[in-house]
């Protein structure tokens, strides 16, 4: 995975680093009101052991710790060195919360059988073998365990009106990504993927919601326009004259918009 990529190893240095983490906490913040009725749902409760995978700067690393509780205990998994740091400094005074700095595809520090969930939130977007991850998941969990995927698929999104200008930069952002190893059409994949890797009781569900649920710009700021990051390095600047371009176009709130997001539930 190239160095240029904002989720490889060694990034999220810099102003454009913090723009993102700003996201993601409020990323977090709206969207734990609709995701802990779900974890809820697929069994989650005080005492719980879950492994976050891809826990980031730790957000909802510290949700999750606040479902399980003290008796519980929750494990986040970062490859991201300064993402990892932080997730540790949010979750900071919780002794039943671990974060460790290593790859969700290869985990020798978690014993076999050790979890009862894993969740996979927003990675596996990220990764060019996604199978990987979802192997070392089955690995970790008890029998029984379950795990819980939550992730985008381009597919749900779409504005009304659709600037024609903007057709390009969408359509390079997903090109970026599949060159960075990803893959924002994902979503549909999910189940299909579980069910090669063994799991069963395999259950996909798609949530979906639109510009009348969040504020008209905290939608794009949600939905788009951190895309920016996901073009080459060449084509940013571009990227941020047509953003800027569309904020301005959609600034009186003239504009519906829709985005979706797959939850795929799978018992090892």
């Amino acid at each position: 995975m190239s160095l240029d990529n904002p989720y490889s190893l060694e990034g999220f240095n810099g102003q454009s680093a913090e723009s993102e983490i700003v996201r993601l906490e409020y990323q977090a913040k709206v969207r734990w009101t609709y995701e802990a009725p779900l974890l809820r749902s697929s069994g989650l409760s005080k005492g719980s052991k879950i492994a976050d995978f891809g826990c980031g700067p730790g957000f909802i690393t510290l949700y999750l710790s606040d479902e399980v509780g003290i008796e519980g205990e929750v494990i986040g998994i970062e490859q991201n060195i300064n993402l990892a740091e932080q997730a540790r400094n949010h979750v900071q005074g919780r002794s039943y919360v671990k974060i460790i700095q290593g790859d969700v595809c290869h985990l020798p520090e978690i014993k076999d059988d050790s979890y009862d969930f894993v969740y996979c939130r927003f990675l596996l977007q990220h990764l060019g073998d996604p199978r990987r991850a979802m192997k070392e998941a089955m690995r970790i969990l008890k029998k029984s365990g379950k795990l819980l995927i939550m992730d985008i698929d381009d597919s749900l999104f779409h504005l009304a009106p659709y600037p024609d200008y903007f057709r390009e930069f969408l359509e390079e952002a997903c090109r970026g990504q599949t060159l960075y190893g990803g893959d924002r059409y994902i979503g549909h994949k999910l189940a299909c993927m579980m069910y090669e890797e063994n799991f069963s009781d395999i259950n996909p569900s798609v949530y979906t919601f639109t510009s009348n649920n969040i504020i008209s710009n905290e939608f794009l700021e949600l939905t788009t326009n951190f895309k920016v990051e996901l073009l080459t390095p060449s084509r940013r600047a571009w990227g941020n004259s047509i953003l800027k371009r569309l904020n301005d176009d959609l600034k009186d709130n003239h504009f519906f918009g829709t985005a979706g997001i797959y939850y795929v539930i799978g018992t090892k």
